[in-house]
């Protein structure tokens, strides 16, 4: 796992957003397929998860509660910390992150 990766989501956590990448699912993870039902849902909680089946080199990260503001600061945090991001903004999109290799 990645110092970065490790550093920029504790910032995260402290900008009040719940981060957790090891939810257990099937293959895919999608949202609604988790095995354990995260404790959020349902909630107006700001929340950032991944299952643990899909974190390999490029995660893949669900979303949800994500203000405006909350997701300038998110990608501030990833910046700072020189992790590679990729989303464009939206709430169906997943925010990829790219950890390994090139860090």
């Amino acid at each position: 796992m990645s110092d970065k990766w490790n550093k920029a989501k504790k910032e995260i956590r402290a900008h009040g957003v719940t981060v957790t990448t090891s939810l257990k699912s099937c293959r895919l993870g999608c949202a609604g397929c988790v095995e354990d039902s995260p404790k959020w849902e349902g909630t107006d909680a700001p929340v950032l998860w991944q299952t643990a089946t899909r974190w390999r080199q490029s995660k893949s990260l669900n979303h949800q509660n994500i203000t405006p503001e909350l997701a300038l600061k998110i990608i501030v945090t990833l910046n700072d910390n020189g992790v590679a991001w990729n989303w464009p903004g939206k709430d169906w999109a997943v925010i990829s992150i790219k950890l390994g290799g090139d860090e």
